[in-house]
């Protein structure tokens, strides 16, 4: 009887307040805009913050925004798999009818995916020895706002920041999208498609047309491609950054890579949280005929999974980022991905636990000599002026002036811990991320079986009681660590800062705890949600870009998290392997 009592009681309200102020609706933006009458029932129900709530959750973040109009063209760059991918050059499985068709994104790629799965895969994948297309295919980002738009009809990804810019008066004038083939490692974008350098001349027109620096947001892998494009900037013309960047906005960014590509490029699985949520179960689903091997193989052919393995090794990371179990344990130590001095005649322990650093050893000896997805530099160390990586083409066999550009490819570094912020120290950098979802952290895999290679480290072990998947903090696809040390920590502490930031360039630290709606009133979460991808849609995150972008920034910081304590075990790893604060 309460219930119905109750839920008579909402409907009466409901309908006075339809029937009494309808013609007043448009008018109600706050709680101070509802009429009295109405006003003293929801305060006589205990109603108003709830309504308030509601209220504040249906102004745009344009209206909320502390800046009406553009003052720093906005520069976009989005993650892994946010961009479309075309068929330029079709294989003979699809053939000519089929040039520049979507094969990512779009109701192109289902189509594709329905025609032949197989030759989806072939296209989709890359040689795993020059991180380049296989041979007689070609496939090219989309390019243009349609090509990180939406991912397909009615799952947007950056449509809601370009529809907000949009009411602040932002146009193709003030903003670029520089969408790119997330397949490809970051050196293998310039010197296939020019990537970086077409990017600095479209900063370069915006700000001098605009006269004013630009504002750079890179989401997820898309942070860390901005950081390796500064880099690369500085190695060729010193002071680039300073004079044509404002601000960066690492938003979700992942700059001390993840966790849960070290799931795929070691036995071709990823936890479905990662990316774009049940999308990859859809993928996954679609995929289920190969093996394990055969997908991981796909997986390790993308050199722009390098980027996102886990940077800094064991000093920031721990040295059990995975553990393996085996029902064989008299030859675990050298069968799993290396074999460590003495290995041989080692008593084995209950679980053989692996670190970044042996990892990243194992990896090395199993994939092909110059593999593009080792085209990356993961240590911690003090930055140096030029970089070796893997893969890159033999200097003296090439032109002066082609030389010249694989020796500046090779000194730019996405990685944080070894190459120091540019000397900008009028720019800005910002964290922003969500915060309070689960997120790989720690694997457990089981071997079931001898073996003495690499690919025989088993599958992650589902029989365990946490599904071999140990999480935690973080926005559900990059952990806290990797969201908020650079700009917490790394840039900030008195011993690291002047190593990896000596020009003192400002950081700013913002946290968004997820607070998802339920699902039957949006399927995203709402537009508080803080998920990896959902929090492109995140109202305060978008008011707060478009304040950095108006010139209304606000530079405190909000940290709601146990990131302290997370900067500070990383920053006394750090200090060890460094040598740095007398440590």
């Amino acid at each position: 009887m309460r219930r119905l009592a109750a839920g008579a009681l909402v409907a009466l309200v409901a309908y006075r307040l339809r029937a009494s102020y309808l013609k007043e609706r448009a008018k109600i933006v706050r709680i101070a805009d509802v009429p009295e009458p109405a006003a003293d029932l929801l305060r006589r129900l205990g109603w108003t913050a709830h309504v308030e709530e509601h209220l504040e959750s249906r102004i745009r973040p344009s209206a909320r925004a502390a800046g009406d109009k553009p003052k720093h063209p906005l520069v976009l760059v989005p993650g892994i798999i946010s961009c479309g991918l075309e068929l330029w050059r079709p294989g003979a499985c699809y053939g000519r009818g089929w040039f520049r068709e979507r094969l990512w994104g779009g109701l192109g790629m289902a189509r594709a995916a329905v025609k032949n799965i197989s030759c989806w895969l072939d296209h989709i994948s890359l040689n795993a020895t020059t991180g380049l297309d296989r041979d007689g295919h070609e496939v090219r980002a989309a390019l243009g706002w349609s090509g990180a738009e939406y991912f397909a009809p009615g799952y947007w990804l950056w449509a809601k920041i370009l529809a907000n810019a949009a009411e602040v008066g932002y146009d193709r004038s003030t903003m670029h999208m520089a969408c790119y083939d997330w397949r490809l490692s970051f050196r293998n974008l310039e010197r296939r498609d020019g990537y970086l350098s077409r990017l600095k001349a479209e900063v370069e027109v915006l700000a001098r047309q605009r006269g004013e620096k630009a504002v750079v947001v890179g989401h997820s892998m898309g942070a860390a491609l901005a950081l390796f494009f500064f880099s690369w900037c500085e190695a060729g013309d010193p002071g680039w950054v300073d004079a044509h960047v404002h601000a960066f906005v690492s938003l979700g960014g992942s700059l001390l890579g993840a966790v849960g590509p070290l799931g795929a490029i070691l036995s071709g699985e990823m936890k479905a949280t990662a990316m774009l949520g049940k999308v990859n179960e859809l993928i996954d689903s679609q995929m289920s005929f190969l093996n394990k091997t055969q997908q991981r193989d796909i997986y390790r052919s993308l050199g722009a999974l390098g980027a996102l393995l886990p940077k800094g090794g064991d000093a920031v990371w721990g040295g059990d980022v995975v553990t393996v179990r085996s029902r064989n344990r008299s030859d675990l130590e050298c069968d799993v991905l290396f074999c460590e001095e003495g290995a041989e005649n080692a008593t084995a322990a209950d679980d053989e636990a692996l670190g970044v650093d042996a990892i990243r050893r194992g990896l090395a000896a199993d994939l092909p000599r110059g593999a593009s997805i080792l085209d990356y530099d993961p240590a911690a160390r003090r930055p140096r002026r030029t970089a070796t990586g893997a893969g890159l083409w033999p200097w003296r066999a090439r032109p002066r002036a082609a030389a010249a550009a694989e020796r500046r490819l090779a000194a730019a570094s996405e990685n944080p811990l070894n190459a120091a912020l540019p000397a900008a120290p009028k720019m800005t950098v910002y964290c922003l991320y969500g915060t309070g979802i689960d997120t790989e952290r720690r694997y457990h895999y089981a071997r079931r079986g001898p073996g003495r290679h690499a690919a025989d480290l088993g599958t992650i072990d589902y029989e365990r009681a946490d599904s071999g998947v140990e999480s935690g903090d973080g926005d559900g696809t990059v952990p806290l660590a990797s969201l908020g040390y650079p700009c917490y920590g790394l840039w900030r502490d008195a011993a690291l800062a002047p190593i990896y930031n000596p020009s003192n360039v400002r950081t700013v630290v913002r946290e968004y705890p997820h607070d998802a709606c339920p699902i039957w009133q949006d399927p995203r979460g709402g537009t508080k949600t803080s998920r990896h991808v959902e929090i492109l849609g995140n109202y305060d995150v978008i008011r707060d870009i478009l304040d950095v972008a108006t010139g209304h920034e606000d530079t405190s910081d909000r940290v709601t998290s146990d990131l302290p304590n997370v900067s500070a075990n990383i920053t006394a790893g750090l200090r060890r392997v460094l040598g740095a604060g007398g440590s």
